[in-house]
């Protein structure tokens, strides 16, 4: 478009945000323009100011480039990131900083969203101490599966509600189990479903609703 021997008059300066009408430009003319700006109509590249210097002659209305510029260069036309016709987001993206800038960007404020699946959590026995229980009675262990649960849980995006922990108590379980199946969509309980006489976990959820399978082929 023009090289270090093409000398340009400079006609207007533009301004990001306050200019209200497109200028024109005609061939040897130019506008400054500062970044974010509209490009006045006529114009076919920006030049960095850095890169042009006053005429010979000192007149500030006239500049002479300093470096070569193809056509296009440093401009954006509306629309070129996100072109017309273009599918922005598929749908069950899930939304985070990035895709609320390009929703912002196209002028939505506000998404149908799936709501997060509430995962409920629960340990069950008479045998687990408690997070946070400094000393552990004869024969217990730490309640290390719930930890770790409501940990994966949250990071596959769930919104985790930890329903604590149960002791030994058929009652007691039932409604925690009945308290957490109405306010979540998925309980995940720990414990109590082997055979013996305290595990109470499988004959409840037999009560509760349907088994369709109870054994994996592992042992402990």
């Amino acid at each position: 478009v023009c090289d270090d021997s093409l000398v340009l008059t400079v006609v207007s300066s533009v301004t990001a945000g306050r200019e209200k009408e497109r200028r024109i430009l005609r061939a040897g003319e130019c506008s400054y323009v500062t970044t974010g700006a509209v490009v006045p109509e006529g114009a076919n590249a920006v030049i960095g100011v850095e890169n042009v210097q006053s005429a010979p002659g000192g007149d500030p209305a006239s500049i002479i480039a300093m470096k070569k510029v193809a056509p296009g260069a440093n401009m954006r036309s509306p629309g070129k990131d996100i072109p017309v016709g273009t599918l922005a987001l598929h749908a069950l993206t899930e939304i985070g900083p990035a895709e609320v800038g390009v929703l912002t960007t196209l002028g939505y404020t506000t998404a149908k969203v799936v709501a997060r699946t509430v995962v409920g959590v629960l340990s069950t026995g008479d045998e687990i101490t408690a997070p946070g229980d400094e000393a552990l009675e004869y024969g217990c262990i730490r309640d290390a599966n719930r930890s770790g649960l409501v940990a994966f849980f949250g990071d596959l995006g769930a919104e985790v509600k930890d329903l604590g922990l149960v002791r030994d108590d058929r009652g007691e379980l039932r409604r925690v189990l009945e308290a957490g199946l109405e306010t979540c969509d998925v309980v995940v309980t720990t414990g109590g479903v082997s055979m013996g006489s305290a595990d109470h976990v499988k004959p409840l959820l037999q009560e509760l609703g349907k088994i369709h399978f109870g054994r994996l082929n592992i042992k402990p």
